[in-house]
């Protein structure tokens, strides 16, 4: 359990959602530049391996039926953090006219930032369970010093969850 900007909640990874009421689906991305320009990357793997909250907030907002024909419930939480990724480059090095073929973990960060339209009742006082799950993950070179990471991912709200 966490407490942010007098925000209590919990957050976990979940393999699949269910019955999900309240939730937000986001693509997030990042470009990447190596620093070494005597490489040239065979191939990339990429994996994530957790997604943080930095910063969390329960502000109210209009009641009403957006012109998408969506309920808006007059509460949002809107949350700002960075997903995990690890990234294994296969890479060939010049050195002095030698070929070296090397692999790489890169550890790197992608940020994001969402809200969840929430039940109207909720207070900052009250817990919160969100659950996360990561929908999918694309990566690409695009030439010998740049990568392209894309994520998309659910954040939902469990109201029925208790936290302990």
């Amino acid at each position: 359990m966490y407490e942010n900007n007098k925000v209590i909640y919990n957050f976990e990874r979940c393999e699949k959602l269910e019955n999900a009421l309240y939730l937000s689906q986001f693509n997030t991305y990042k470009n990447f530049k190596l620093t070494s320009k005597k490489t040239v990357i065979n191939s990339l793997d990429t994996s994530t391996y957790n997604m943080n909250i930095h910063s969390i907030s329960l502000v109210d907002t209009m009641e009403c039926i957006s012109s998408e024909d969506e309920q808006m419930t007059g509460k949002k939480l809107i949350l700002v953090g960075d997903i995990d990724t690890d990234v294994t480059l296969d890479y060939v090095g010049n050195k002095r006219n030698r070929s070296s073929s090397k692999k790489n973990i890169l550890k790197l960060k992608i940020p994001f930032s969402t809200f969840i339209q929430m039940p109207r009742k909720i207070e900052n006082k009250d817990k919160i369970n969100l659950k996360y799950l990561i929908q999918d993950m694309t990566s690409s070179i695009l030439d010998d010093n740049n990568l392209f990471i894309s994520v998309t991912a659910i954040i939902s709200y469990e109201n029925s969850s208790k936290i302990e």
